[in-house]
């Protein structure tokens, strides 16, 4: 098995699940977070104040735009966090496979990394988990698929639901090179899916392959094609999902300088208007914005922290994280 090196990271400040807070911490608590917000950087102040008020899958993305800001000290603390929320479990639906993915992120070294993985693989091999799907893209997005996961992915393709097809593939891609170029080519095909989900689930696939340090070239170049071709079938009036996830892809895919220019300034404009697709195109841009662009933004995006959508703030945040 391969693990991606994955970003050990956030916060200096002491951050507490509500569900298990003492009670000093409660009652202290709007001052904590007033003077946390003094010290911390406007950006990671605001995934901190939704890490500590959010719940679910909120709390869990919060949690990684941290994770992906990447500031060292603060990995303690939300490894803390987590570790709470998964000793409070079990959980029954999809977030504990959440919680475990980030604490996958925020291990302390390779072996409890792989105490993780190993969790996450248990519920994609028991073939009547109802949270197989969420388990084998967290083990994607961990590039942490062991052959005996690609094998059982192979298998499910078989009899499961036409939409998984796309994260399927991708553990075929990951897991070694004799199925890299199958994959890519399955997945080229599911492209042109005429089902919305196939295609949103095709391109974000694409997407991180092409972005994977280890992608050849030419496999990358290959990608880039596929995804091009798909945006201009998708014309002239695409899905806004499946046209950001095509746009998000292809940003990560194409060597072209103009290009990714072009991309990055129509995703730029859609993060402001399209608050379903700002985490996916916030996390796309996310250090590769030019100094200029990045400082030009600035002052548009920090109203967006307070905004009361939680994808908007969270977009803001991952961006200014950077610049800070």
């Amino acid at each position: 098995m391969h693990f991606r090196p994955f970003l050990l990271l956030i916060c200096s400040a002491v951050i507490t699940n509500g569900l298990c807070l003492p009670a000093s911490a409660e009652a202290t608590g709007e001052k904590t977070a007033a003077a946390a917000s003094e010290r911390i950087p406007a950006g990671r102040a605001a995934l901190l104040k939704d890490l500590e008020s959010q719940s679910g899958w909120l709390k869990i993305y919060a949690a990684e735009g941290l994770l992906e800001i990447g500031v060292p000290e603060d990995r303690d603390a939300v490894r803390r966090v987590f570790l709470a929320l998964d000793a409070a479990g079990p959980y029954s639906g999809t977030e504990q496979v959440g919680i475990w993915r980030v604490l996958a992120r925020a291990a302390d070294d390779h072996e409890e990394l792989a105490q993780w993985v190993k969790k996450i693989e248990t519920i994609f091999l028991a073939p009547e988990e109802p949270r197989r799907l969420h388990a084998l893209e967290t083990l994607c997005k961990l590039r942490a698929v062991s052959p005996e996961v690609a094998r059982a992915a192979r298998e499910w393709m078989e009899s499961a639901p036409a939409a998984n097809a796309p994260f399927c593939w991708w553990s075929i891609a990951l897991e070694g090179k004799d199925g890299h170029a199958e994959a890519l080519l399955a997945l080229s095909k599911l492209l042109r899916e005429e089902d919305q989900v196939i295609r949103i689930r095709t391109a974000f696939t694409l997407g991180q392959l092409a972005g994977d340090d280890g992608n050849d070239e030419t496999a990358t170049t290959e990608i880039a094609q596929s995804l091009r071709m798909a945006l201009r079938d998708a014309e002239p009036k695409p899905e806004g999902a499946v046209k950001h996830q095509l746009q998000c892809a292809l940003y990560l895919a194409s060597h072209e300088s103009s290009e990714r220019a072009t991309l990055r300034e129509a995703l730029i404009a859609d993060l402001f208007t399209s608050p379903n697709s700002a985490r996916l195109i916030a996390s796309t841009l996310a250090g590769s914005l030019p100094e200029e662009t990045a400082t030009a933004l600035a002052p548009r995006l920090t109203p967006l922290l307070t905004n009361e959508n939680f994808h908007l703030r969270w977009a803001a945040a991952r961006l200014l994280g950077d610049a800070e």
